[in-house]
């Protein structure tokens, strides 16, 4: 999984503090630059499930234009409460319904992204 200091995408726009909240890192668009449905990806560093989720989700994302925010939830207090043994999470970036957790493979990965994109 790549951070900001580590992101080689060229499609990513960084937010101001107001945009993304504490703990998130990466904001990442569609290849326009346009999105209206985002979500939020809840991971954490040195995770396996996490780091296998990732290419899923940001495909499905690309494919369906919505955009991926990346949250660190050892970064978040309010975060690590709720979803510290949850990780890998997709949640609706606007309602905050979670959409996946856990085994994430690319069948779950479409399905969260979808439902993020209908909302």
């Amino acid at each position: 999984m790549k951070l900001d200091d580590e992101c080689d995408h060229d499609d990513h726009h960084q937010p101001d503090d107001d945009e993304r909240g504490e703990g998130a890192h990466t904001w990442r668009e569609d290849s326009d630059g346009v999105s209206t449905s985002r979500i939020e990806f809840i991971t954490r560093k040195n995770c396996p499930l996490c780091e296998a989720a990732l290419e899923p989700i940001e495909d499905a994302a690309r494919r369906h234009g919505v955009t991926v925010v990346v949250v660190d939830v050892d970064l978040d207090l309010a975060l690590l409460t709720t979803f510290d043994h949850r990780v890998p999470v997709v949640r609706d970036g606007v309602t905050g319904v979670v959409l996946a957790e856990g085994l994430i493979d690319r069948q779950t990965a479409a399905a969260a992204i979808r439902a993020a994109a209908r909302s």
